[in-house]
């Protein structure tokens, strides 16, 4: 023994010494319990709670386990610590193959986080009453103890949700090896004919079956026309095995095969259809459940029926390249012979590296000129993108395989990209994943569901534009947008502004700044509509305008400021001020765009001192005067005044913006 199990052993002989003396066989219990979990967990939890704890874990667990488990189901206990701040879940039964990976998937689901989880492997020796008397026996149990924060709150179904769990884990395990016998039989049929791609599909079927492929279920109809024409299937399932033996799953339309569709449509025309299902697997992985259906025909090649295999592709599956992959293996190397490259050149190990970056049910789909013309649109794409779509018509179902260059990935900009597609083609975004390698590129695909009354059309091109421009950063679409606008000068905004103004408004916003700083003058005023609002902008040179400095001027042009938004902008070594007024006008008129340039006119007169700031200029929304018939009626008033007129200036100015039509009259007399 190395030194460090020595230290675990006499740690163990510390916890087991506080039991019951009595009890041998809790003290042979104890070593067994502990004997898998690592030494810093254990004295993690004696040095922050204390060895006690350790001690009362296993006395709980054994309590449990001191009886025999009942076939096919679970014994479930759940004890509360509320001095230490735990709790534990614990779980007894006959052993199980996956047992342990589907107890962490029912956990993760329910987001209960674990401490620990204590899984130690008995056989033990029992006695006819069932009671545990020492460890020796033929028969494994599985005994497993979660060890969880009390502030965790335990599902209140827990113990029927971990029973029906259980009760299809046994179904599983118990029909693995009926499931693996059919595969073997299948594959055996497609080996046994003439025509080369069914030989191979035979071979992907044997090797599927060695550590590729975990079997959750499988059920077989059968055929009901004798010839291999106008095939039609009984919606009778002949065989069910695994979780195909409950009725949840036996009936869910989830696994639907839809087999009133026609033959061809239900293959297209391929001998087997593999696809990913939307149901998530609560037995050894939490992943979605593949799906694959395969023809059950005799040595003569008379289809006898149709056979549904539900499982998981294991890992081994995803890390095996194309190449190296039966019936796969012919198409990948006709797609590098296609490009011809030297071997052991840097070409081709790039071209190999593109073939084992698509997804293995992609590569399964896409015929030869599809792949070969894939791949050249990656290993030219440069700075853009490329991408594959699938339409599965069966399952109203579309995936998009989508490349990019590493260095513009994010987990951001992969969901923000689904919901982009999503929205373009008109389909429901289901999953997606980003994968980013040692190749200079990074691999996304995205799963999307659709009505099957929907008709998808897709422009593969002009998909793969729009999603090149989405994938943009903010600073390059304001790029490719002033190059489109000839802008020869670009503007560094302030950190704000891209967060409030698009790309193309800002290359718009860029050229009226570069127009107006030609012209040398010091304030510039524009109307503008931003999202069916009137928006009053004023630019200005090296200092902000104040809310003090503009409220007067506004306020006698008779408008409000509902909002305000300051940027700043530097262009041609120049600081620009951006400011965005949000305007009403105090008459709520309906303004004109003659009136609202008559405004901008008049404000800009105000600003620079070409005019009075006074109520007067409020008859520009009220009459729809420009600033200098304006200045006409200022000076009537003031002669008015030097006449012995007693109105003030502003009775005057507001006599004639509620009553516009004396102005009219006024008008037509001189």
């Amino acid at each position: 023994m190395s030194s460090k199990e020595i230290q675990k052993s006499d740690f163990i002989r510390q916890i087991h010494s506080k039991s019951d003396k009595k009890n041998p066989v809790l003290k042979e219990f104890i070593e067994n319990f502990y004997k898998h979990v690592s030494l810093g967990y254990l004295k993690n939890l004696a040095e922050n709670i204390s060895q006690d704890i350790l001690t009362e874990i296993a006395t709980l667990a054994f309590e449990v386990f001191n009886t025999s488990p009942t076939p096919g189901v679970f014994h479930l206990k759940h004890h509360v610590l509320e001095k230490e701040k735990l709790q534990l879940l614990i779980f007894h039964s006959i052993h199980q193959r996956f047992i342990m990976r589907s107890l962490k998937v029912w956990l993760t689901a329910q987001r209960l986080p674990i401490d620990e989880l204590i899984h130690p492997i008995f056989s033990p020796q029992r006695s006819n009453a069932g009671i545990f008397s020492c460890v020796g026996g033929t028969n494994p149990e599985s005994l497993i103890v979660a060890v969880l924060p009390s502030s965790l709150e335990i599902p209140k179904n827990y113990e029927k949700s971990l029973q029906d769990l259980y009760k299809k884990l046994t179904h599983v395990v118990n029909d693995f090896s009926p499931m693996q016998k059919w595969v073997d039989d299948i594959s055996n049929s497609f080996l046994e004919q003439d025509k080369k791609d069914i030989k191979q599909a035979g071979a992907f079927l044997q090797w599927l079956k060695k550590e590729h492929f975990v079997f959750l279920g499988l059920r077989r109809y059968q055929a009901n026309d004798s010839s291999n024409k106008n095939i039609n299937f009984d919606n009778q399932v002949t065989h069910g095995y695994g979780l195909f033996k409950m009725e949840d799953i036996l009936e869910s339309k989830d696994f639907s095969l839809e087999l009133g569709k026609p033959f061809e449509q239900l293959f297209q025309q391929h001998l087997m259809h593999i696809k990913k299902e939307q149901p998530r697997s609560e037995i050894y992985r939490n992943s979605r459940i593949d799906s694959i259906i395969a023809l059950d025909i005799d040595k003569n090649g008379k289809i006898k029926g149709i056979v549904q295999i539900i499982g998981l592709f294991t890992s081994n599956f995803y890390k095996t390249s194309p190449l190296d992959i039966p019936w796969l293996k012919d198409k990948a190397l006709n797609v590098c012979r296609t490009f011809g490259f030297a071997a052991t050149s840097y070409d081709e190990k790039m071209l190999k590296n593109i073939i084992d970056s698509i997804p293995l049910d992609e590569f399964y789909y896409l015929s030869e000129e599809q792949l070969s013309e894939l791949i050249e649109r990656i290993l030219n794409m440069y700075d853009r993108n490329a991408i594959s779509v699938r339409v599965d018509n069966v399952s109203n179902s579309l995936s998009l395989l989508l490349y990019m260059p590493k260095h513009r990935y994010s987990e951001k900009l992969r969901a923000e990209l689904g919901k982009f597609i999503a929205r373009e083609i008109g389909v429901t975004l289901t999953s997606t994943h980003g994968q980013v390698g040692e190749t200079p590129f990074a691999r996304l695909i995205f799963m999307f569901n659709f009505s099957p009354e929907t008709k998808i059309k897709i422009d593969i091109e002009a998909l793969e534009e729009k999603i090149w421009m989405a994938s943009q950063t903010w600073r390059e679409k304001y790029t490719l947008f002033s190059k489109k606008k000839l802008i020869t000068s670009s503007a560094i905004f302030s950190d704000i502004y891209p967060k409030v103004h698009t790309p193309e408004i800002a290359a718009e916003d860029t050229s009226t700044l570069l127009q107006w700083l030609q012209k040398d003058e010091s304030i510039y005023f524009e109307a503008i509509q931003r999202n069916g609002r009137e928006i009053i902008r004023a630019f200005q040179k090296n200092e902000p305008i104040t809310l003090g400095q503009i409220i007067p001027v506004f306020t006698n042009f008779q408008l409000n400021i509902q909002a305000e938004q300051t940027f700043f902008a530097d262009i041609n070594g120049q600081r620009v001020w951006l400011h965005y007024y949000d305007i009403s006008n105090l008459s709520n008129l309906k303004l004109s765009s003659a009136t609202l340039e008559k405004l901008v006119e008049g404000l800009k007169a105000a600003w620079v001192g070409l005019i009075e700031v006074d109520p007067f200029n409020g008859l520009t929304i009220n009459c729809d005067l420009n600033f200098k018939e304006i200045i006409i009626l200022r000076a009537y008033g003031r002669f008015l005044k030097q006449l012995g007129f007693n109105y003030s200036q502003k009775s005057l100015a507001d006599c004639l913006s509620t009553y516009p039509a004396i102005y009219s009259a006024f008008d037509k007399i001189f």
